[in-house]
């Protein structure tokens, strides 16, 4: 399957990196008690770090807000964001399953926003580009919206401030696909150490196998 990164991303967001990592021949279940246990910590640490600063305070949260700003999105609020907002409202985060939850402790250990999609759903392709209005549509004086959306042959499947429900993964789920939204300051060999140290942790709770690539403004595509 062909994953690209639209070139308008990188006008915009020069620095813009996106780790994919493909797992094949997975097995999803309910989530061990080993991952409940640091993903029940992890939500306590960051309650406790909450009374003495505040969500910005982290750096993966402050450099994706400054990003946005930077880059002239509409979102304000992306998903890792929105998974401290929680904690920090006293809100326990929902065990979903094995491979949801994994991600979900992911996207708080490295502070990024990372979506998780059931591979064999998919079609054609992922195609990583900017979502926009129309511009005749948008009144003159108004600010045009725009977003970063993955796609789908057929659909969107969100992006870092957006988690759609085409192509969940589920206990079903043999084979996946990971997209983490990595700090555009993150130089490529830190990027593929979390790369290599997550899809590690997801086949040892899984099984399966994993292939890990970096797209960035010298390497747009790939084709595995």
């Amino acid at each position: 399957m062909k994953v690209t990164v639209a070139d308008p991303i990188f006008k915009k967001i020069p620095h813009f990196k996106v780790g994919i990592i493909f797992y094949k021949d997975i097995v999803v279940a309910e989530s061990p008690q080993m991952l409940k246990g640091r993903l029940r910590f992890f939500q306590e640490k960051i309650k406790t770090d909450l009374f003495g600063q505040t969500i910005l305070d982290y750096p993966g949260i402050r450099e994706w807000r400054d990003t946005s700003e930077q880059a002239g999105l509409t979102d304000q609020c992306f998903t890792h964001e929105s998974l401290f907002q929680s904690i920090r409202d006293g809100k326990d985060l929902p065990f979903i399953h094995s491979a949801a939850d994994l991600t979900t402790f992911f996207s708080l250990q490295f502070e990024i926003p990372i979506s998780l999609y059931d591979f064999d759903t998919l079609r054609d392709y992922i195609k990583i580009s900017f979502q926009e209005e129309d511009e005749a549509a948008v009144p003159d004086g108004a600010q045009q919206n725009r977003h970063i959306m993955a796609y789908d042959k057929n659909s969107k499947l969100g992006g870092p401030a957006d988690n759609f429900h085409y192509a969940n993964v589920t206990i079903h789920t043999t084979n996946a696909i990971q997209l983490f939204y990595l700090r555009p300051s993150m130089d490529t060999s830190t990027a593929k150490k979390l790369l290599d140290s997550a899809s590690k942790m997801f086949t040892q709770i899984h099984s399966g196998t994993a292939s890990p690539y970096i797209l960035h403004e010298y390497k747009r595509e790939i084709s595995p």
